[in-house]
């Protein structure tokens, strides 16, 4: 299996400010973030303002958005912050900037969207055979097309659920009910990037059953992107 790049998410096009910039946080990342910050100080023979100003010349950011992850004002740090201050220790010394990358990506436990977003994942630093599919797939169409099916021999319990996962997610498009087999039925919906942690802690929370209704080739995979949204 290869190691994933996880600082090649960033995206300097669509990620155009600290506010929409992709962060991480895990075990043991703080104190190897604050290792090359030092690294960083001691190659440049920079005081902490120096490095601060010369991050926000370099990232086109605030002078403070260094300080504050430094005075631990934030437990989330910035993929491109890491980043940025990686290449510097890269300038002066490849062996020091290996080992700190590869000390860096393994403290990467969980990623954010964006530093205020609630959607917290699981980060993958490996690309097994799954990643692959994952990938090919949201490659193809731009969209995993995630679908939920919720299924029962009793039509008048799913007209319930349907009706509480309609009262309680307004937003979702809930299909009619239908008989899918002799003594079957069910309805279903496309999962909207913006509830996924809601809907399936909801369902989980309420006992309903669900399947993904797409290919089966990916039921594994979608049951893993539940399971690694926190």
């Amino acid at each position: 299996m290869k190691q994933l790049d996880l600082f090649r998410l960033h995206d300097p096009l669509i990620d155009s400010g600290p506010c929409s910039w992709i962060v991480c946080n895990g075990i043991g990342l703080y104190d190897n973030f604050y290792n090359i910050v030092k690294e960083v100080m001691a190659l440049y023979n920079y005081k902490k303002l120096r490095l601060c100003k010369e991050i926000s010349l370099k990232l086109n950011c605030s002078i403070d958005l260094l300080n504050d992850i430094l005075r631990r004002k934030t437990l989330w740090i910035h993929l491109n912050l890491i980043e940025s201050l990686l290449s510097m220790i890269k300038e002066k010394d490849e062996k020091r900037y290996n080992c700190y990358l590869n000390k860096l990506t393994a403290s990467i436990d969980y990623l954010k969207p964006m530093p205020k977003s609630k959607m917290i994942v699981k980060a993958h630093k490996l690309c097994d055979e799954d990643v692959s599919k994952l990938c090919g797939a949201h490659a193809a169409d731009g969209t995993l097309g995630l679908q939920v099916s919720i299924e029962s021999t009793d039509h008048i319990k799913l007209l319930d659920y349907k009706e509480l996962i309609k009262n309680n997610f307004s937003l979702l498009n809930l299909s009619k009910i239908r008989k899918k087999l002799k003594d079957m039925y069910y309805f279903n919906f496309n999962v909207r990037e913006d509830l996924k942690i809601g809907i399936f802690k909801f369902l989980k929370r309420n006992n309903i059953k669900y399947i993904f209704s797409f290919d089966e080739d990916f039921r594994k995979l979608g049951i893993k992107l539940v399971e690694d949204v926190v």
